[in-house]
């Protein structure tokens, strides 16, 4: 199983771009990158995330589905997702009988689910490993706006710093 590209970074929209960049691209090994992705850039509310299970995951549909909502999903997340699900099912033979048996997504190495105290930790990690002050995960929500064409954001590799590529949906500029 191989790891996230380091250097996969989201491409949203809205005026703190920059910072949701850095957080996801900081934290992109972390257990909960997934579930950072599903609140910055998809803007699933914090405790839908941390309360989703297996169950209301649907890959080949590309969506979630949780009563009340449904969150469709790009084909970069259902990746990720799927590189969750491979490192739960590693994370449960290593833990052996000390694993906790749930249903949730997003379950710690011993398959204790994530409280929301926890999961902002986490996110708090990720901020300072990219030189920012402290964010909660319900705060990576409110960082990026939807894309002006009601889709989803997508993860892409990061430009060189010289160098400035329009985003696959973004229409060329008319001289």
């Amino acid at each position: 199983m191989s790891l996230p590209d380091p250097a996969l970074t989201p491409s949203p929209t809205g005026a703190d771009t920059a910072v949701l960049t850095a957080i996801l691209h900081a934290a992109a090994r972390h257990r909960l990158h997934a579930a950072m992705v599903l609140v910055g850039l998809h803007r699933v509310p914090a405790p839908v995330v941390l309360d989703l299970t297996w169950s209301q995951v649907h890959p080949a549909a590309f969506e979630l589905r949780v009563p009340g909502l449904t969150v469709h999903l790009d084909p970069p997340t259902v990746r990720l997702l799927h590189w969750h699900a491979c490192r739960q099912r590693l994370d449960r033979r290593r833990a052996g009988p000390g694993w906790r048996h749930s249903l949730r997504v997003f379950v710690d190495e011993t398959g204790r689910p994530y409280t929301e105290a926890n999961a902002d930790e986490a996110v708090t990690i990720a901020a300072a490993g990219a030189g920012l002050l402290p964010i909660t995960l319900t705060g990576l929500r409110d960082l990026a706006v939807p894309a002006p064409s009601g889709g989803v954001s997508h993860l892409r590799r990061r430009p060189q710093a010289a160098e400035s590529t329009p985003r696959r949906d973004e229409a060329p500029s008319a001289a």
